[in-house]
C-alpha cells in the first residue's frame, strides 16, 4: 500500500503523553491472598490443638488416643464443658479458642453427656499423633490453593479488566479463603478462622450471584443501585458476624443461596439467551455436576442437625457421613476449569474440532469424578467394618488427585491455546491473553505439587512437631535450590512451548543484532520482525512502513485488517507525528485516528526519516513499559540501519542487473557485428579468390580465422538460446566436447524438453552452467564433467559436477568471502543466480571434486 506524504500531514499535530498505569494492588493481590492462605494453613497444622479426639459441633466423632478404662471418650459423646470453658459459650463465641493453654501431657477435665448420663473424664492431652496428622492432610484445605491458582490465572490471562474479570478474580479468591478457613481454623477458632470463614462466605454469595448474572452475557440491565444494595447488605452481614450478632450456622444459608443461585442463573442464561446455548450448555452441565453434591450436603446438614460453626463437611474425622461430606465437596474443584473453558469457547467463536474434543474430555472427567465420589462413598458405607483408616485416606487422596487435576488442567493448558483469532481489547466478552508471568506461577505450582506430598510423608514418619522445623527448613532450601537451578530452563520451556515465543527475551537484542546483518532483503527483515521478534515480545498487532521517494510503502502488517490500514482512516498525520517525536514516544490516544496504535517508532538515520513502525495490541495489557520501550528503541535504530542497507543493496542490485543487461546487450551487438560485418565479408572475399592462386598456408590461416570468429560469436550470444535452454545447453556440451574431447569426458544428463522460460532467465541460467564448466576445465584438473538436472514447468534443477581437485580446504563458499579471495567466476554465478531469484549452492571437497547446484522456481524470479 502506498500513500503520498502530502496526504499524511494534517491530523496529528499535537504531542500527547500516555499515562503508563501501574497497578501495584493487582500485582500484590495474589501474594496478599497467598499470605493469608499460608497463615491459615500454618495455623491448621502448628497452632491446632492436637487433643486426641475430633468433634463436629458438640459431638465427638473420632477418638485417636487409647485411654485407661473410665477416663475415655466414645464416638457420639456430647461435650458439655472442657476445663473451665462451657461448651455452649465456645460454640456461641467465634473468638473463643478451644482448650487454651493446654500442652501435651496435661490433664483436661471434660464433662460429657453419654446416652443421657453426665460423666466427668480426666482426659490426657496427647499431642500430635500420626493419625491426626494424616487426617489433617486429608481435609479440604488444599482446595483453597486450587482456587488461588484459578484467581491468579484469571488475573494474569483474562482481559479486559471489566466487571466480569474483577468478579471472577474475587469469586476464586473468596472461595479459596473460605475453603481453607473452613477447616481447622474455623472449627478450633484459631486466628479468627471462624470469622474469616463467615465473612468470606457472605461476600462470596453476592460476588457469585453478580458474576453469574453477567457471565457470559448480562441477563438484563439492572439499576446501578441494585448491586450496590446487595454489596452493602453483605457488608452489614460481615459486620454482624464480627460483632457476633448472627447465629453461628447462618452462613450456611449463604452457601445454599450461592450454590442454588449459580445453577438457576446459568439455567436462565440457557433459556433466555438461545444464541449462547452452545457456549452455556457445557457451563451449565459442569456447574450442576460440581455444585449439586455439596449443595445437597449443606441442605442435609441444615435440615438434619443443629447449626454448626464449621464449614459443612470440613472435618478431620473419617466417619461414614463425614467421608461422604468430604468426597462430595471435592467436586467444586472443577469450577475454575469450567469457567475457563467457557471463556475459551466464547473466544474461539465457532468451536473447532480440537476445542470440541477438549470440552468433551473435560466434561467426561467431571462426570467420572462425580460418579467416583458416590461409588467410593457407597463402597465405604458397605465395607466400613473392614476398611482401615489408611484405606480411607488412600480413597480420599485418589479423589483429591483426580478432581484437583480437573480443576488445574484448564489453567495450565489454556494459555497454550492461542491459535484463535485475536479480538480487539474492547471486545465485551472476557478472552484469554498470553502473559510471561505464567512461568513463575506454574513453576511454584509444580513445586507445591511435588513438595506437599514429600512433606506429608516426612511428617508422618518422623516425630511431629519436634522435627517439623527441620522438615520445613529442608523444604525451603529445596525450593530455593530448585529455583536457582531449574527456573531459568523452565521459563525458557514455557516461553517456547506454551506461549510460542521463538527468541529468548533476555537475549533479544543480541539475537536480533546478529541476524539482522544478514537480512539484505525486505522479505528476510519482515520475517525476522513479524514472525520472531515481535511474537517474542507478545506484540500481536504491528505494521512497518518504509519512506521512499516521498511515499510510504507498507512492508508488512500483522494482526490487522484492510480497514485498519486504510490511509484515509488511520495513517493521516502519522508521518508528521513521527517527524516531531522521539523514538518510543507514545501516540496521543485522544487525537489519533488509528485506535489500534499503542506505540509509534520513527526510524531515522542521521536525522533522516526512513520508516515508521506502528505497534498495537500487546499481551496481556496492550501497554509498553519504559524498559520495553528502551528495547524497542534499540531495535528501531537497528531496523532503520537495516532499511538503509536494504535500500542501498536494492540500488546496487538494480545497478548490477542493469550492468549485466548492458553487457549482454553489448555482447549481442558485438556478435551481430562480427557475424554481419566480419564473417559475411570474409565469406564473400573467399569467393573472389581464384582457384589455385591461394596457397595452402593461406587457406589454413583463413579457416582458423573464420573458426575463431564463429566461436567468438557463439560465446557472445549462443544462437541456440533462441530455441530454448535445453538446446543451448546441448550445444554448449557439444562445443566443450569438440574442444577438449581427448582430455575430459563431458556428459549431458538432462531429458530433452521444449519448455521455455523468460529470455533473461534462460540467458542467466545458461551463463551459470557455462561458467561452472569453464571453471572445471581451467582449474579443476578433472577427468569428467557431468551436467545433469531437470527442466520442468514448475522448477529448474541443474547440477554441474566434476571429479577434480576441488577447492582448497578452509575456503568459505559464501558471496562475501569468495569476493575477498578473488574467486570472481563463482562470485559471478552467485550474482546471476540472485538476479533471477535462483538458489545456488556450491559444495566442494579437496581432491574429491566440486558440485554446483542450482534451483530456480518461476514464481521467485524477478526477471520472469
Amino acid at each position: 500500500m502506498n500513500a503520498s506524504l502530502s496526504d499524511l500531514q494534517p491530523v496529528l499535530a499535537k504531542q500527547g503523553s500516555r499515562f503508563y498505569r501501574s497497578r501495584p494492588f493487582e500485582s500484590m493481590l495474589p501474594w496478599l491472598v497467598l499470605l493469608l492462605l499460608l497463615g491459615l494453613t500454618f495455623a491448621n497444622f502448628f497452632l491446632f490443638p492436637y487433643a486426641g479426639f475430633d468433634f463436629t459441633y458438640d459431638e465427638v466423632v473420632f477418638v485417636y488416643s487409647a485411654t485407661p478404662p473410665g477416663d475415655h471418650l466414645e464416638i457420639g459423646d456430647r461435650l458439655i464443658q472442657a476445663g473451665s470453658l462451657e461448651w455452649e459459650d465456645y460454640l456461641d463465641d467465634p473468638w473463643q479458642p478451644a482448650f487454651p493453654g493446654y500442652a501435651p501431657g496435661d490433664v483436661l477435665p471434660l464433662t460429657i453427656n453419654r446416652d443421657g448420663r453426665i460423666i466427668d473424664v480426666a482426659w490426657i492431652f496427647p499431642g500430635p499423633t500420626t493419625a491426626q496428622i494424616v487426617d489433617r492432610f486429608m481435609e479440604l484445605w488444599w482446595l483453597g490453593y486450587v482456587f488461588w491458582l484459578a484467581g491468579t490465572s484469571t488475573l494474569l490471562f483474562l482481559r479486559p479488566r471489566h466487571a466480569v474479570w474483577k468478579l471472577l478474580v474475587a469469586f476464586n479468591y473468596l472461595a479459596a479463603v473460605w475453603l481453607i478457613a473452613g477447616s481447622g481454623p474455623s472449627r478450633w477458632h484459631i486466628l479468627g478462622g471462624a470469622i474469616i470463614l463467615r465473612s468470606a462466605v457472605w461476600l462470596f454469595v453476592v460476588v457469585s450471584l453478580h458474576l453469574n448474572w453477567l457471565f457470559p452475557r448480562p441477563l438484563a440491565r439492572l439499576p446501578a443501585w441494585f448491586w450496590g444494595v446487595l454489596y452493602a447488605l453483605a457488608g452489614i452481614l460481615v459486620l454482624l458476624e464480627w460483632l457476633n450478632r448472627l447465629p453461628p450456622g447462618s452462613f450456611q444459608i449463604g452457601l445454599i443461596v450461592a450454590g442454588a443461585g449459580i445453577i438457576l442463573l446459568q439455567l436462565a442464561h440457557l433459556v433466555f439467551q438461545p444464541a449462547y446455548r452452545k457456549y452455556i450448555t457445557p457451563l451449565v452441565a459442569g456447574v450442576v455436576i460440581a455444585i449439586v453434591p455439596p449443595l445437597l450436603v449443606v441442605l442435609r446438614d441444615r435440615l438434619n442437625v443443629p447449626p454448626s460453626p464449621t464449614a459443612p463437611g470440613v472435618s478431620g474425622s473419617l466417619g461414614p457421613a463425614l467421608f461422604i461430606y468430604t468426597a462430595s465437596m471435592l467436586g467444586i474443584a472443577a469450577l475454575p476449569g469450567i469457567y475457563f473453558y467457557s471463556v475459551y469457547m466464547l473466544q474461539a467463536g465457532r468451536p473447532n474440532r480440537r476445542v470440541r474434543r477438549m470440552v468433551r474430555i473435560f466434561l467426561a472427567f467431571i462426570i467420572i469424578s462425580a460418579l467416583s465420589v458416590f461409588t467410593f462413598a457407597f463402597l465405604f458405607l458397605e465395607l466400613e467394618a473392614i476398611l482401615s483408616s489408611a484405606w480411607i485416606s488412600i480413597l480420599l487422596f485418589c479423589l483429591a488427585v483426580l478432581i484437583s487435576g480437573i480443576g488445574l488442567f484448564p489453567l495450565l493448558a489454556l494459555p497454550a491455546l492461542q491459535s484463535t483469532p485475536a479480538f480487539d481489547s474492547a471486545w465485551e466478552h472476557p478472552h484469554l491473553r498470553a502473559n510471561r508471568l505464567v512461568s513463575l506461577y506454574l513453576f511454584f505450582a509444580l513445586l507445591l505439587v511435588v513438595l506437599v506430598p514429600l512433606v506429608f510423608i516426612l511428617l508422618s514418619r518422623f516425630n511431629f512437631p519436634v522435627n517439623a522445623a527441620w522438615i520445613s527448613l529442608a523444604a525451603t532450601l529445596t525450593t530455593v535450590l530448585l529455583t536457582i537451578l531449574g527456573y531459568g530452563r523452565f521459563q525458557q520451556f514455557v516461553d517456547r512451548q506454551v506461549l510460542g515465543i521463538p527468541l529468548p527475551p533476555t537475549h533479544l537484542l543480541e539475537s536480533y543484532s546478529s541476524r539482522i546483518t544478514t537480512s539484505l532483503e525486505p522479505a528476510s527483515l519482515v520475517s525476522l520482525l513479524r514472525d520472531e521478534l515481535l511474537p517474542s515480545l507478545l506484540v500481536r498487532q504491528s505494521a512497518l512502513y518504509q519512506v521512499s521517494d516521498n511515499r510510504l510503502l507498507l512492508l508488512y502488517a500483522a494482526g490487522l485488517s484492510g480497514a485498519d490500514l486504510s490511509p484515509g482512516a488511520d495513517l493521516p498525520g502519522l508521518l508528521q507525528t513521527a517527524e516531531t517525536m522521539e523514538i518510543g514516544g507514545p501516540v496521543p490516544p485522544d487525537t489519533c485516528q488509528c485506535p489500534w496504535v499503542r506505540e509509534l517508532l520513527p526510524l531515522r538515520v542521521e536525522r533522516r526519516l526512513v520508516g515508521v513502525w506502528l505497534l498495537g495490541r500487546r499481551d496481556p495489557d496492550d501497554s509498553y513499559d519504559l524498559g520495553e520501550v528502551g528495547v524497542l528503541r534499540s531495535i528501531a535504530n537497528q531496523t532503520a540501519i537495516a532499511l538503509v542497507n536494504i535500500q542501498q543493496s536494492e540500488r546496487l542490485h538494480a545497478l548490477y542487473q542493469a550492468d549485466i543487461e548492458r553487457q549482454e546487450a553489448e555482447r549481442a551487438g558485438l556478435a551481430l557485428f562480427l557475424h554481419d560485418e566480419v564473417l559475411n565479408p570474409l565469406a564473400a572475399l573467399s569467393m573472389q579468390v581464384e582457384p589455385g592462386f591461394a596457397t595452402p598456408k593461406f587457406e589454413q590461416g583463413y579457416q582458423a580465422l573464420v573458426t575463431n570468429l564463429r566461436e567468438a560469436v557463439r560465446g557472445l550470444r549462443p544462437a541456440m538460446l533462441n530455441y530454448g535452454l535445453y538446446s543451448a545447453l546441448a550445444e554448449l556440451v557439444d562445443e566443450l566436447i569438440e574442444r577438449d574431447r581427448e582430455d575430459v569426458e563431458i556428459r549431458l544428463e538432462i531429458e530433452p524438453t521444449v519448455v521455455r522460460y523468460a529470455a533473461k532467465v534462460e540467458q542467466h541460467l545458461y551463463r551459470i552452467v557455462e561458467q561452472a564448466c569453464e571453471n572445471a576445465l581451467r582449474h579443476a584438473r578433472c577427468r569428467a564433467i557431468v551436467v545433469r538436472g531437470r527442466l520442468g514447468e514448475t522448477a529448474v534443477e541443474l547440477q554441474v559436477q566434476d571429479d577434480g581437485i576441488g577447492l582448497p580446504a578452509g575456503v568459505a563458499l559464501n558471496l562475501s568471502q569468495l569476493l575477498i579471495e578473488g574467486h570472481y567466476g563463482l562470485v559471478g554465478m552467485y550474482e546471476r543466480a540472485a538476479l533471477v531469484g535462483a538458489d545456488l549452492k556450491i559444495s566442494s571437497t579437496p581432491e574429491a571434486g566440486t558440485c554446483i547446484g542450482l534451483v530456480w522456481i518461476p514464481d521467485s524470479s524477478p526477471a520472469k
